[in-house]
């Protein structure tokens, strides 16, 4: 087998021996070590393991680290399984190294009572291939509704945040009735932050091809409701948690209120501090999602604010089509690309190889701190804690469609070079090994 190829097995592991590899510590340092895991626990971690009895695992030259944590992923199920179910997008995670995830409300119908938050949870426990499985509840019980879910209902059933993900709150006082609620039930707000009438009057391709009075109405969709969201997060005491953040006029707004004491954290997705509009010239409906692709300032402002740590997380926004459905032609296909198998690479290739981020902050936004956003509990790397943990490759690696697995291929990334891709994900008694794939 070469060396540039990640091993294929798949299964469950008894007694793994992963060798050869660098361990990421708190500090961002790898340190070279073999790592046994035997009965879903890491038995031994040491620089030189022995055992014999052991399937293993060849990383050299790879970097293990905590699996991975995406708060914003769209599972589907229920309702819209012809894209995704959450059996396969929790194969799509494991391929990407993630291995905890929050899926979005927006599915039909919205995940808005105790039964569909159970149902959804229920889904995982048995086919999640040990994916911990969180939900975003809706704050609204339909789309249009002008009263709110129970969100009390909602908190006990397991919620660990509450959402207007996919509609977008545009009433000021649900708005704020909304995060007044959240705030009773100790609930983070997750804000979609979209002036509907704003971004429909721009138009599709203004993000690429509009005059400069059609871009600033474009952002400004964005930058509105981020700015009545953060005003109303400062009312009611609400956490309010700022979703797909994309233009730099809404990053400046996040620093200010983060000077100001507001309980306030966002996240970027890879692709709004990687592409700009032109994309959609090049890529056609692929490069279609919400919010748009932005001005190559905006891909500055964002990337800086990742750096800096003014925006806390990188999350995928994982949104599955068809390809029938993305084959529409540009006004018709729905937004949104798949991003769980790409996530992490594109990410290291854009901030630690281009830019210096040092591992440990690379770590913090994606586990730390979007563990620490949902309550959920970043995986240890130590001798006796469960084996939660992902090996990636760093080198020269073009993504193609070998990468994706689960049922979406709508991604505008395909052909594009990373530094680094998933080599293995080891989730306790889950074992996932990446498929063959050549570099560049």
């Amino acid at each position: 087998m070469s060396d540039a190829t990640p091993p294929r097995s798949t299964g469950t592991p008894g007694r793994l021996l992963l060798w050869g590899g660098r361990v990421v510590g708190a500090d961002g340092e790898p340190e070279p070590a073999d790592i046994l895991i035997e009965d879903g626990h890491i038995a031994a971690m040491d620089e030189e393991i022995e055992a014999l009895e052991s399937a293993s695992v060849d990383c050299r030259r790879c970097l293990i680290v905590p699996a991975l944590v995406d708060i914003h992923v769209h599972l589907r199920e229920p309702g819209q399984t012809h894209k995704e179910t959450v059996e396969t997008g929790c194969r799509a995670a494991q391929a990407g190294g993630v291995g905890a995830l929050v899926c979005m409300p927006n599915t039909d119908p919205l995940l808005a009572r105790p039964d569909d938050v159970e149902f959804v949870l229920e889904r995982a426990a048995q086919l999640g291939r040990g994916v911990h499985v969180m939900v975003a509840g809706s704050v609204l019980p339909c789309r249009g509704a002008a009263e709110l879910s129970d969100l009390a209902a909602l908190a006990r059933a397991g919620c660990v945040a509450l959402s207007d993900d996919g509609f977008s709150l545009q009433d000021r006082e649900l708005a704020r009735e909304a995060l007044a609620g959240c705030a009773e039930v100790g609930l983070p707000f997750f804000a979609h932050c979209e002036d509907e009438a704003l971004s429909a009057s721009a138009g599709v391709l203004d993000t690429a091809t509009g005059t400069e009075e059609r871009l600033t109405t474009s952002c400004r969709a964005e930058v509105v409701a981020v700015e009545r969201n953060i005003e109303l997060a400062d009312d009611t005491g609400a956490r309010l948690h700022i979703l797909h953040i994309s233009v730099a006029e809404s990053v400046d707004l996040l620093r200010q209120a983060k000077a100001d004491g507001i309980r306030v954290t966002a996240e970027a997705c890879p692709h709004h501090f990687t592409l700009t509009g032109e994309a959609l010239l090049e890529q056609g409906s692929l490069a279609k999602m919400s919010p748009p692709l932005r001005r190559p300032r905006d891909v500055r402002a964002v990337t800086q604010g990742l750096l800096d740590g003014t925006i806390d997380i990188i999350a995928s926004d994982h949104a599955p089509h068809t390809a029938d459905e993305k084959a529409r032609g540009l006004e018709a296909a729905p937004a949104g690309i798949v991003g769980l198998e790409t996530m992490a690479a594109l990410a290291y290739t854009a901030l630690c190889e281009r830019h210096d981020l040092g591992l440990d902050e690379f770590l913090r936004r994606l586990a730390g701190a979007p563990a620490a956003l949902v309550g959920a509990t970043v995986p240890s790397l130590e001798a006796g804690a469960p084996a939660r943990l992902a090996v990636f490759r760093p080198g020269e690696w073009t993504i193609d469609e070998d990468w994706f697995l689960g049922k979406g291929r709508n991604t505008p990334f395909i052909g594009y070079p990373v530094t680094l891709r998933p080599w293995v994900t080891v989730l306790e008694h889950a074992l996932f090994s990446a498929t063959s794939v050549s570099p560049h």
